[in-house]
């Protein structure tokens, strides 16, 4: 996965996090909110997660490890952490159906 912006390595949460900002969903020149904040950090989380499990992690296991999945601001306008997560495609990819969906990092752009 070299050369993209997504690979694995041994880089700290906080490498992670600062890649993963600033971009602001409220728009160009409009200050950026607790809520773009809030899926920053979700969105390193589950890169440093599936980052150190590429074998793929269980819908069960990931919000477990991940409390931002229960967010309720993060959840506006989705039916469930899954819809939420299939969203992410920068971040992760869903791979199966029902109780036995994976959650893998997202595939490697080129």
């Amino acid at each position: 996965m070299q050369g993209t912006n997504h690979e694995c390595g041994s880089k700290s949460y906080k490498d992670a996090l600062q890649r993963q900002m600033p971009q602001s969903a409220s728009g160009p020149g409009k200050p950026a909110t607790a809520q773009d904040g809030n899926k920053n950090r979700l969105k390193a989380s589950l890169h440093s997660i599936t980052c150190k499990h590429p074998e793929g992690v269980s819908l069960a296991q990931i919000r477990r490890w991940c409390p931002l999945l229960r967010d309720p601001g993060l959840l506006e306008g989705f039916a469930s952490s899954k819809q939420l997560l299939a969203s992410l495609t920068d971040v992760v990819r869903l791979q199966g159906y029902g109780v036995q969906t994976r959650v893998y990092p997202a595939a490697a752009q080129t």
